[in-house]
């Protein structure tokens, strides 16, 4: 029987090791800093905030304000060009996370999310209105402002509902609910946005599993607007010209020309 019991301790040990390295390499697994980038046709602002720098990227003139958050690997000096087309009466501010793009610290839930308020304070002091655009991981800081500031539109790239739920599925035989501290609870927070909403879904989407932006559908807002590019996958969204299309559109009207939409 000792052998049994050996068995039983190694694969005990294994487990709470395995859980231990989830616990600690968390944010290693979910932020991937970017450098910084110095030939990029904006201007930048920097604020500072709990002895860091943040590093916004600014582009336009217009009363009207967008605020852009990328994803978790997302250099977001790269949609400036197409943002500046796709909204030219806009002012568009583009947010290097702490650690991203020339922006100091290190990034963490607490820590974006504070100095996503911030920026949300600098803008709307300075313009008549805020959208917000998020996408995937800037999915849950958009909707972190739209649950805290008043924003007239606010567009979800690639959603999810919760990192925990999303972590889950990938490991379902973890206590994700008590390894996860680094959760963006999309979910929780929906019932507090007023905004106009679209949601924007990779038919394709390999990192986020469509049971997750599908579950997060059903706490927005009723009126909530949805476009499926079908033949997208997570990170090539944006290389299709509906995506730009539907930015564009419901940022200046408030809605698409049909209420679901879905692009083969």
């Amino acid at each position: 029987m000792k052998w049994v019991w050996a068995v039983v301790a190694f694969v005990a040990i294994a487990y709470l090791l395995v859980c231990a390295s989830l616990y600690l390499s968390q944010r290693s697994l979910l932020y991937y800093p970017t450098p910084e980038r110095q030939a990029v046709t904006a201007d930048s602002i920097e604020l500072a905030v709990d002895g860091e720098t943040l590093k916004v990227w600014r582009i336009g003139n217009g009363d009207e304000a967008v605020l852009y958050f990328g994803g978790n690997a997302e250099d977001v000096s790269l949609n400036i060009e197409q943002l500046r087309w796709t909204l030219p009466h806009h002012t568009l501010y583009l947010v290097n996370y702490r650690g991203y793009g020339g922006s100091t610290g290190t990034p963490s839930e607490p820590t974006l999310l504070g100095d996503a308020l911030l920026v949300a304070d600098y803008v709307l002091e300075r313009h008549a209105s805020l959208s917000v655009i998020g996408r995937s991981l800037g999915s849950g800081v958009a909707m972190h402002i739209a649950a805290e500031r008043p924003v007239s539109s606010l567009i979800l790239v690639t959603p999810f509902d919760s990192i925990a739920s999303v972590a889950a599925g990938i490991w379902p035989w973890l206590p994700i609910d008590w390894l996860v501290t680094e959760r963006y609870d999309s979910y929780a927070r929906a019932a507090d946005v007023s905004a106009q909403v679209l949601v924007v879904a990779a038919g394709r989407d390999e990192v986020i599993p469509r049971r997750h932006t599908d579950r997060l559908m059903t706490a927005l807002p009723l009126g909530t607007q949805r476009l499926n590019i079908d033949q997208a996958n997570h990170n090539d969204l944006s290389h299709y010209p509906d995506y730009w299309i539907a930015i564009g559109t419901f940022i200046d009207q408030g809605q698409l020309h049909e209420p679901d939409s879905t692009v083969p």
